[in-house]
């Protein structure tokens, strides 16, 4: 089971987006949840009309696979995609719950984080009670116990020219995102089409997740869960290099891809394949 958490730089990156994109990839039954943050959200969500065809184009030609991979289900956690909960409402710990809902009884999870998304899967598997078989990031931060948003953005800084395109609204505590101007920073390489699709999804991302995510677990309990990163070479929010550099302090072994902060809109096949990779 693969269950995917996204934040800090695709919001219209809900059920529809990474829904349409993996399956078109050859994930046909692949469980995510988007879990969202200061900038953008998503690795997954529940899927809204007109917008699966679009990632649908954007795998053709590609040699994929026709057989189901792994299992599927699709959900938006607070305040992203579909999810009608208010920003102010929406909070780290609500989502890390909802993850653990999801997860339930059920065994040998795969959680896939994207950017923002790396601290919360990173808690849900600790608190998972041994049914997290492997963690996942992707364009993520790669935190270590103890770390906090403050401590990871201090390491790994979202490019200047990125948070210029946001603006704190302390009454309903969201981050709002200039869509016309973070385009070019979350789909420079993504197909126009899909660009298009995306950020008409953008909204609002609640600050509660930036200011309280932390992580809880211990050090020993981390070093018992196996981790991997994919880290995007022309990421525009968060410098490839600095990701990096998270990993190999976190000792979590990582691999390059081309693109930028969302390659899993711009080459679906090349993550879909990756993360069916990870054992």
């Amino acid at each position: 089971m693969i269950l995917g958490t996204g934040c800090l730089g695709a919001a219209a990156l809900d059920g529809a987006a990474i829904r349409g994109a993996l399956a078109a990839a050859g994930l046909s039954r692949v469980l995510l949840a988007v879990v969202d943050g200061a900038r953008g959200g998503g690795l997954a969500g529940v899927p809204a009309a007109g917008v699966r065809c679009d990632f649908g184009r954007a795998a053709q030609g590609a040699a994929l696979a026709t057989e189901a991979r792994a299992s599927r289900l699709v959900l938006d956690l607070p305040a992203l995609g579909d999810d009608a909960t208010p920003p102010a409402e929406a909070s780290f710990e609500a989502g890390i719950e909802k993850i653990g809902e999801i997860i339930g009884a059920r065994r040998n999870w795969t959680l896939v984080g994207h950017s923002l998304g790396g601290l919360y899967v990173t808690e849900a598997a600790l608190r998972s009670s041994g049914k997290v078989r492997s963690v996942v990031y992707v364009a993520a931060y790669v935190p270590i116990a103890g770390d906090d948003w403050k401590t990871v953005d201090e390491l790994a800084p979202a490019a200047r020219g990125f948070k210029k395109c946001i603006t704190r609204d302390e009454a309903s505590q969201a981050f709002v995102l200039d869509a016309a101007k973070a385009k070019e920073f979350f789909y420079h390489d993504v197909a126009a089409g899909i660009g298009a699709a995306a950020c008409s999804r953008l909204k609002p991302q609640p600050i509660d997740p930036v200011e309280h995510a932390k992580i809880d677990g211990s050090a020993e309990a981390l070093k018992k869960i196996p981790r991997s990163a994919i880290v995007a070479e022309e990421d525009r929010v968060l410098p490839p290099e600095k990701l990096v550099a998270l990993a190999e302090r976190a000792q979590v072994p990582f691999e390059m891809v081309g693109g930028g902060h969302c390659p899993f809109l711009s080459q679906p096949k090349r993550i879909a394949d990756l993360l069916l990779g990870v054992k």
